[in-house]
C-alpha cells in the first residue's frame, strides 16, 4: 500500500471542508428565515389595509353616568395605508363629529358630501418584538381639523365654522408579522369650533371611539 498516498491532505480536509460548507450554508438560512427567507424589521408592517370600523359612542345619562352607545356589530368598510412616516385613514368617518354640531341627518348629509372626502394621517414610532412576530405602533394622533359650511334654513347667509377635533388614542396599534393583521382604536374626545383663541368646546358632543381591525393587501404583505 502507498502510504503517502492514503495519507494525501486532500483526501481528508477536502471532505471536512464539504461539511463545514454544508453546516454553514443550514446556519445561515435558519438565521435569515424570519419571514419567507428575508430578515424581519419594522418595514414589514408598511403597505395598503382593508379592513372594518367599529364605532363606540359614550354618552351620560341623567346621572352623569357614562354608557356605551351603538357600537356597531358588522363594522363599516374602510381603507388606510402604512408608510415609514405615518399612518393615514383614507375617508375618515366624519359623519357623526358634523351630526353633534347640526343635529340634523339630512343637514350633516348634505355637509358631508359638500367637504368631500377626508383623509387623516398619523405620526408614529415603530418596534419589533423581540421574537420577532410583531410589531408595536405608538400611535401620535393630532387635531383633525375641518371647515364646514351649514346651509341657513331662513334663507339668510350661510354659517361656517371651523371645527377642531381632539383625537387621542385608546389603544397601541399592533401588526401580527404572520397575518398581516394591524388593530388600533383611537377616539374623537372633543370638538371646538372657531379658530385660535376664540374657539368653544361642543358641549352636545359625546366622546367617540373608532376600532380599526384591517388586513394588509396579500400584495404587499411580505413585499419589504
Amino acid at each position: 500500500m502507498d502510504i503517502k498516498r492514503f495519507f494525501n491532505p486532500a483526501n481528508i480536509f477536502a471532505p471536512m471542508l464539504l461539511i463545514g460548507l454544508s453546516l454553514c450554508t443550514v446556519s445561515c438560512s435558519d438565521d435569515d428565515d424570519d419571514n419567507g427567507g428575508n430578515t424581519v424589521t419594522i418595514n414589514e408592517v408598511y403597505g395598503n389595509y382593508t379592513g372594518k370600523m367599529q364605532t363606540l359612542t359614550v354618552v351620560q345619562n341623567s346621572e352623569g353616568e357614562t354608557a356605551d352607545d351603538g357600537e356597531t356589530t358588522e363594522g363599516a368598510d374602510v381603507t388606510a395605508s402604512v408608510d415609514a412616516n405615518s399612518v393615514v385613514i383614507t375617508d375618515f368617518p366624519i359623519k357623526d363629529i358634523v351630526l353633534s354640531i347640526v343635529g340634523d341627518e339630512t343637514v350633516a348629509d348634505g355637509i358631508v358630501e359638500a367637504v368631500g372626502q377626508v383623509d387623516y394621517r398619523m405620526a408614529y414610532t415603530a418596534a419589533l418584538s423581540a421574537a420577532k412576530d410583531s410589531i408595536s405602533m405608538d400611535l401620535k394622533p393630532e387635531t383633525l381639523k375641518l371647515d364646514i359650511t351649514i346651509p341657513s334654513s331662513d334663507g339668510g347667509e350661510d354659517a361656517k365654522l371651523s371645527v377642531n377635533v381632539k383625537v387621542e388614542v385608546e389603544t397601541t396599534g399592533k401588526y401580527s408579522v404572520e397575518t398581516g393583521d394591524l388593530k388600533f382604536n383611537i377616539t374623537a374626545t372633543e370638538v371646538k369650533l372657531g379658530e385660535g383663541d376664540n374657539q368653544t368646546a361642543l358641549p352636545t358632543f359625546s366622546p367617540t371611539t373608532f376600532k380599526f381591525d384591517l388586513d394588509k393587501d396579500a400584495v404587499t404583505h411580505h413585499l419589504y
